[in-house]
């Protein structure tokens, strides 16, 4: 088959490797920025059989339209579709008409938001309505930020451009693409793309430094919530507005407390997803798109690899605002890696774009493809481009370790909701400590979790805690959640676990604090109590509330019924509000 990849990225460039791969001849192509009628005559004039569109750019302009008009089958859709991207306030507005699931927004010429700024709620991410390469967003928690994010609109737009004031959701990015064709929906794995330059999510955005895919915590469950929520009403929209389409469409989403979220519309693959995405699909490429492009992805099965792929981006120093360009890079082997912005001259590779190259790995584990794919990033990076370090790092779950005292219900809650409920790929639960012989061990060695008793009898909180540290750094624990633990922590392990500890409480710690919450409530002939879900500090329990959920008493004729019904809300509170934490930390 004789196929045109249409665009110069390091997304085009894995495109047009995969295909050839295939067999196919494959020509890759710089997006046209003139005369769309004589980049169709030039591909026509070469036989091409499938034109693939990369950039969005292209898609706003209108190629897909031009190629189809003269018989080239084409992925990606119409201009009409493609303001899905190129207007954020159209997407915005498109949304709201067919009931797609997003945050609350406000879209006004820049000159507007400037007068309402000192008034604007915060935190609020302001987005240009253009196009602008996945750095058209800001992301502003001050005044100061606001004003900044609006006058670096007005300087690049002009006061009468538009932009988009969108509340600021909280929560875990995911992107899913899907193939889409004439109603036609084939999900592809989700996947994580890192828009912020420096790690743990700092610095500037930029079009993406790197991808894991699929992910451990997109579950079935999710993913139906998302196709509710967000896909089913996008595909109806389209057609309710008589928008054909066929190519591939990218949901920009956010996993909140309330649910899936969608931030954007691509109207392409996302880069450097996409490079993710191609190890880890089976079927014959060329067969699949070419099935979008015709109508035909109904009959056209596709098939997903098992394991997982990982990508690094490297970047010239200065990206994304001022990169370096013109330095020569020496590539040990060009098999490994998706160049982008670099071109051959006689002096060997030199960087010419920001984004200069992405390294992908492949492996049963995530891990596995990580290591993979920073071992082919390293001798770039040794060569002074950018990279961040901690790519996948939010896609695994999170290593808890429980601490214990009783017979371990909530231990039991905590281990189902991380094995097959709420916390599915969110929570690995690595460790249970117990300060003595508690019942609650059997649970934990039940379910295959490490188990270690530390006796707390007649030494202080301070000498536990130096047992402890060295076996929470052991499992490598990230989070630590306090189960019915009758001790008091030391500060040293709050120290070592700042705003990482969480502990339930059976009241309300306004009325009463520590021990026997559910035996004061009885004693006091209680109506009702409430159950709290706190972060520990050094007070008893005095940390941040996290979560609170009343527990209805009346009736209640003995301390074990109260016990009960205050279980019940416990276990099902603790594991909600973990997932609440984790999603949002």
């Amino acid at each position: 088959m004789h196929i045109a990849v249409i665009g110069s990225g390091g997304r085009e460039a894995a495109l047009a490797l995969r295909l050839r791969a295939e067999g196919n001849t494959t020509a890759q192509f710089a997006a046209p920025t003139g005369d769309l009628a004589s980049f169709c005559g030039e591909l026509q004039a070469l036989c091409i059989e499938l034109a693939v569109i990369g950039p969005e750019a292209p898609l706003a302009a209108g190629l897909a339209d031009a190629l189809r008009s003269v018989g080239v089958a084409t992925v990606g859709p119409g201009q009409g579709a493609a303001q899905l991207e190129a207007s954020k306030s159209w997407a915005k507005g498109f949304m709201a008409r067919h009931g797609v699931a997003t945050a609350p927004w406000r879209a006004m010429a820049v000159h507007q938001a400037e007068l309402e700024a000192p008034t604007c709620p915060l935190p609020v991410v302001v987005k240009r309505d253009g196009l602008c390469g996945g750095k058209g967003v800001s992301v502003c928690r001050t005044p100061a930020e606001l004003v900044a994010a609006l006058q670096q609109a007005h300087d690049r737009d002009g006061p009468h451009a538009l932009v988009v004031l969108e509340h600021l959701l909280v929560g875990r990015e995911l992107s899913l693409h899907a193939l889409v064709s004439d109603g036609q929906c084939v999900l592809l794995p989700a996947a994580m793309d890192h828009k912020r330059l420096f790690d743990q999510d700092l610095g500037p955005n930029t079009g993406g430094m790197g991808a894991v895919a699929p992910l451990p915590w997109c579950t079935p469950q999710l993913l139906a919530d998302i196709e509710s929520e967000v896909i089913a009403p996008t595909l109806r929209g389209l057609q309710a507005e008589n928008i054909g389409y066929r190519g591939v469409l990218y949901f920009g989403l956010m996993l909140t407390r309330h649910g899936p979220r969608l931030l954007e519309y691509n109207v392409r693959f996302g880069d450097p997803e996409c490079q993710v995405l191609l190890p880890l699909i089976a079927t014959n490429l060329a067969n699949l798109l070419m099935a979008v492009a015709r109508g035909e992805l109904r009959d056209q099965p596709i098939a997903v690899q098992p394991g997982f792929a990982a990508a690094v981006v490297l970047a010239a120093p200065g990206y994304p605002h001022a990169p370096q360009l013109g330095t020569i890079i020496d590539i040990p082997s060009i098999q490994d890696l998706s160049l982008a912005g670099m071109q051959a001259t006689a002096a060997g590779w030199q960087t010419c774009a920001g984004r200069v190259a992405t390294a992908v790995g492949q492996g049963p584990s995530l891990d596995l493809a990580l290591k993979q794919a920073y071992c082919r990033a390293e001798p770039l990076a040794a060569q002074g481009l950018l990279l961040r370090r901690d790519i996948g790092a939010k896609a695994k779950p999170a290593r808890v370790a429980v601490l214990a005292s009783g017979r371990g219900s909530n231990l039991a809650a905590l281990i189902a909701a991380s094995s097959h409920g709420i916390l599915q790929g969110l929570a690995q639960i690595e460790l249970a400590l117990f300060d003595r012989g508690a019942p609650g061990q059997s649970v934990a060695r039940a379910a295959g979790i490490a188990t270690h008793q530390l006796d707390s009898t007649g030494i202080s909180p301070e000498q536990w805690a130096q047992c402890a540290l060295p076996l929470l750094h052991q499992y490598g624990i990230e989070v630590v959640v306090l189960a019915g633990f009758a001790r008091i922590l030391a500060s040293t392990l709050i120290a070592a676990y700042p705003a990482r500890i969480l502990n339930i409480h059976p009241a309300d710690p306004v009325h009463y604090v520590g021990l026997h919450g559910y035996r004061w409530a009885f004693a006091q002939q209680l109506p009702a109590t409430t159950i709290t879900v706190h972060l520990v500090d050094a007070g008893l329990d005095s940390g941040p509330i996290l979560a609170q959920e009343g527990v209805d008493l009346r009736g209640a004729q003995s301390l074990a019924q109260v016990e009960a019904r205050g279980l019940q809300v416990e276990h099902r509170l603790y594991p909600q509000t973990l997932r609440n934490f984790l999603l949002e930390h």
